[in-house]
Order: structure tokens, then C-alpha cells, then sequence
């Protein structure tokens, strides 16, 4: 039995949506994608609501919205893997709960950098956004702990062996391509460009994003996603969090005494990392996993993994970004 289906089978619907290549991005959420659960637009944008994907817009942007326009940028934790519906996303929330309508820009496996160009690319649409919500790094840190990622420039991303490959394969002759269709040989996916830190990473992504809030006239904020061993302790896991954890340990290569233990002892060494590129770049920022180390949060049913959120961890991280922006 699939217990992640068990306790949340909204995660059926997300398992199915699949990922579309896209130039300069490497990939981007699959568009017009439709369910009860999760809708997304022509390019791949995920609606606030359910009845916004059905009022026949083909993009987030065409929907007449009379609140102050502002974006909140992220992976998959801002895109809401784990919420039931489009509404209960952190995006969807605030936009139902605030004066400001915040377009959803996830993208699902990102990492910072990817972020960025996403947001860069859409530019036009976004002469009149107030606030930028940056709910990011977490994939960055991930990556960068990783071994199985290449932490080469300009970064580490999901999927980039089937890139190297193929990049690899380009570089053929047209009688080595035919020798390797039918002999297979062990492909090599060397990286040719030099090491990048961590630190480096987000170093310059947060001084781009500087340079882009000023270009844009617009208030951003800088909002660390919780994750889950550094919110609890496996005593103050709930059921649901405990078994869910339990199964994806036991169908995994990584288990859980690799790279999540090492990210979960450098907590306060990551958090320093983001908060000091932060403050040097006049950004606020917050970090999340504060919220729910306290007692009042810590025994409820918040991760639907160790890294996405239940409706309720959502709500919680609303609430918190809306007390402090």
C-alpha cells in the first residue's frame, strides 16, 4: 500500500503531472493541465482557484483582478504540492485573504536560478506588481548536499544527467550514435565547468533579486520553507508524518542517513547563509521552520513529506506572511 496515498491521496493527482521541456528554463510545469485538485494554465502557471482555470483563461495574467498585483516565487512548495485544491496553496490563501492578488510562480523541481529566469522571462506582465514573496532555497540546499547532483556553474539542477547525456549525444558523430543505439555503452556525463559553493549560489541569486525588485519598483521578502526535521523531533511527529516518512525511506535509494541528516545538523549554519545574504541586499527575511518549532504547532499535522505542506502547514505559513509583510 501506498501510504503518501493513504493519508493524502490529493498526491495521486501531483505524481501524475508530469514536467514539459522548455528553452532557458530546462522544463516548466505541464500546461493546462485540469482536476479538482490542481490547474494550470498555457504556460504552465497554477491558478489561485478552480474557478478561475474554468473561466476559459488561457494564462493567469488574462483574469481582471482588482487587488494590488504582486508574485510569490518558489519550487514546488509555492506551486503547493500537497494542498487538496487550488485555493489552499500559500499563493491561493493570501490571495483570498489580502488586499493583494499573488500570481503563483512554482515551478516544480526548481532551483533558485530558475526562479529568477522564470520570473524574468514573464517581465512584460509584470510592470505593476507590488510585492515579491520569495519562498525559497530549499532545493538549492538540497542539491548542493547531494553527491548525486554535479555542483558545477552555474548550479546544480533536477535532471541534469538526462540533460548531460543528451548533450552528450549532440556531440556524436553520426556512426558513433549508430554504435551506441545498438552497444550501449556507459555514458561518461562529464561536467567541464568549475565547482560553485552553496554560499556562491545564493550569494548572486539574492543580488539579482535585488536588482530586479528595484527594476520593478517593488517590495520583496525573503520567507526560508520549513522542513521537516528541522521543525521536529521524531517524537512530535504525528502519525501521518511518522508512517509517511517511514515509506518513503523504505522505497528510496537515499534514505534518511545520507544527505537529509547532514542538511538536518547544519540547520542553523543554512539559515545563517540566507539571513546574512539577505541582510546585506536590504531584504527582510524570515525563516519558516521558526513557526513551527513552537509548541503551539509542533504536534500537528503539518508535511505531507518532509518538505511539502498539508492545507493546514499552508494556512499556518499564510498567516505568518501575512503578519509580516
Amino acid at each position: 500500500m501506498n501510504t503518501r496515498y493513504h493519508y493524502c491521496p490529493q498526491l495521486k493527482i501531483y505524481d501524475k503531472i508530469i514536467f514539459k521541456w522548455l528553452p532557458h528554463l530546462m522544463f516548466m510545469n505541464y500546461p493546462n493541465f485540469r482536476s479538482e485538485e490542481c490547474n494550470t494554465d498555457s504556460y504552465g502557471f497554477r491558478f489561485n482557484s478552480k474557478k478561475l482555470a474554468d473561466s476559459n483563461h488561457k494564462s493567469i495574467f488574462d483574469a481582471k483582478i482588482d487587488k494590488k498585483k504582486s508574485i510569490m516565487v518558489g519550487s514546488s512548495t509555492t506551486f503547493g504540492v500537497g494542498a487538496t485544491k487550488d485555493e489552499k496553496t500559500i499563493p491561493g490563501i493570501l490571495s483570498n485573504v489580502s488586499e493583494y492578488f499573488f500570481y503563483n510562480f512554482g515551478g516544480r523541481a526548481f532551483n533558485g536560478f530558475q526562479e529568477i529566469i522564470l520570473t524574468e522571462l514573464m517581465i512584460n506582465k509584470l510592470s505593476d506588481i507590488k510585492k515579491i514573496l520569495l519562498y525559497s532555497g530549499m532545493n538549492d540546499v538540497y542539491m548542493s548536499y547531494n553527491q548525486s547532483f554535479i555542483p558545477a556553474f552555474p548550479g546544480p539542477f533536477y535532471y541534469n544527467s538526462i540533460f548531460l547525456s543528451n548533450m552528450e549525444d549532440s556531440n556524436l558523430s553520426l556512426n558513433k550514435k549508430i554504435l551506441n543505439y545498438f552497444f550501449s555503452p556507459k555514458k561518461n556525463n562529464k561536467y567541464y565547468f568549475p565547482k560553485i559553493e552553496l554560499g556562491d549560489i545564493v550569494s548572486r541569486n539574492i543580488k539579482l533579486w535585488k536588482i530586479f525588485s528595484k527594476s520593478t519598483n517593488s517590495e520583496i521578502s525573503f520567507f526560508l520553507p520549513p522542513f521537516l526535521p528541522w521543525c521536529k523531533s521524531e517524537n512530535n511527529y504525528t502519525k501521518e508524518e511518522e508512517e509517511i516518512c517511514a515509506y518513503i525511506n523504505s522505497t528510496q535509494e537515499i534514505k534518511n542517513t545520507t544527505y537529509f541528516e547532514i542538511i538536518e545538523k547544519d540547520y542553523k549554519k543554512v539559515v545563517k547563509l540566507f539571513e546574512e545574504n539577505c541582510n546585506k541586499n536590504e531584504i527582510k527575511f524570515y525563516d519558516c521552520n521558526s513557526l513551527f518549532q513552537l509548541s503551539e504547532n509542533n504536534k500537528k499535522w503539518l508535511f505531507v513529506d518532509k518538505t511539502h505542506l498539508t492545507d493546514y502547514g499552508n494556512e499556518l505559513i499564510a498567516d505568518y506572511i501575512l503578519k509580516n509583510t
